[in-house]
């Protein structure tokens, strides 16, 4: 059973993981509140680097999703993405990384407003963000690139909008960008278990959407992924 550190464990994605992959993987939740319901270790890892080095200490994987939301100048935000790379690179396990990234690292490409008809955005389109948000999930991206250019292997995963409940937001686009909860389960499991065929990986995460504009082609065949869902 593989040893998994995730990060942000009391958030949505965070939550999905501890319940519904509990039983396939030793997990070690972290959160940067101390939260009375949940077994967890207490770090704020923007700041707190030995503590955050001593929980990844014998761990496979680390599953990134930590977020401040109440950073507006992502001060906090980016301080774990550099401490997570580095102390990565200072474990002994060099543990992989699986990243938390976000469709909206390449939202300017989209005006849903305008419509969508035949648009088609690959892993590998132009970062082009769509607000200080995707802004910073790029700079998470390329500091991904770079590390595994250093010999740690990272997935990246552009999360579409996901909720534990599988609510769909009445909302221009959530359809094309719908991510259900057992579909999120499976694409991080598989970050966490596939071989990889390289150690830089980026892939979007979403449902089997009628209406999606970003291809999942290459979490198909390089993880393995098949979607179960659609909205």
């Amino acid at each position: 059973m593989k040893k998994v550190l995730v990060t942000g464990a009391s958030g949505e994605i965070g939550t999905i993981i501890r319940e519904d992959l509990a039983d396939r993987y030793d997990l070690v939740p972290v959160a940067r509140r101390r939260l009375p319901e949940l077994p967890s270790r207490q770090i704020d890892i923007s700041s707190d680097y030995d503590g955050l080095l001593d929980a990844m200490r014998g761990c496979d994987t680390v599953v990134h999703l930590a977020y401040v939301e109440e950073d507006p100048g992502t001060v906090a935000n980016l301080a774990m993405v550099k401490n997570v790379y580095r102390a990565a690179l200072e474990s002994s396990l060099r543990p992989r990384l699986v990243m938390a990234s976000s469709i909206h690292a390449v939202g300017g490409h989209l005006d849903w407003s305008k419509g969508h008809r035949g648009v088609r955005l690959a892993d590998d389109c132009r970062l082009f963000p769509n607000g200080i948000y995707g802004a910073f999930k790029c700079y998470m991206e390329v500091m991904g690139e770079f590390h595994a250019s250093l010999g740690l292997e990272v997935v990246v995963l552009r999360f579409g909008g996901v909720r534990r409940d599988d609510r769909i937001v009445d909302e221009p686009g959530y359809r094309a960008l719908w991510l259900s909860r057992r579909d999120c389960a499976q694409i991080v499991a598989l970050a966490i278990d596939a071989d990889l065929p390289r150690n830089f990986v980026r892939i979007f995460a979403i449902s089997d959407n009628a209406d999606a504009v970003h291809d999942i082609s290459g979490a198909r065949e390089l993880l393995g992924y098949e979607p179960k869902d659609g909205a």
